[in-house]
């Protein structure tokens, strides 16, 4: 079986790293962006089996994200792992029909479990 493929979308470094280090260690094949512009560029190319995704990012944000992943019918259905520091985004969540909402700090625990969750669910 193919190693489970994530795109991380964060802008901050320490919290990619965090990303990285987590699923890396779940034996995850991870992308990451550090903005929605990169994130865009990445989806158009690249079909992940989960998405961790910021909302408040530079050029392009995480809800543009969402939309343009709505438009596209391989990534239509990808579920999308919401983090953000403003929780008035949680209702945004319903752009995609399997997207969930994490207000930060997201811990490091969470990250794997959520990880976990879906590379179970694939098998």
């Amino acid at each position: 079986m193919s190693a489970f493929r994530v795109l991380v979308v964060e802008d901050e470094v320490a919290l990619r790293v965090i990303y990285d280090r987590i699923l890396r260690g779940l034996h995850c094949d991870v992308v990451a962006a550090r903005d929605g512009e990169e994130a865009l560029h990445l989806l158009e190319q690249y079909t992940p089996e989960l998405v961790f995704l910021d909302i408040l990012l530079p050029y392009v944000n995480g809800i543009q994200v969402m939309q343009y992943m709505a438009t596209q019918e391989r990534l239509r259905q990808v579920p999308v792992v919401m983090v953000s520091s403003a929780s008035e985004y949680e209702q945004q969540k319903n752009i995609l029909p399997f997207a969930e909402f994490y207000l930060k700090p997201i811990l490091a625990s969470q990250i794997k479990d959520i990880a976990r969750r879906y590379i179970n669910a694939r098998s």
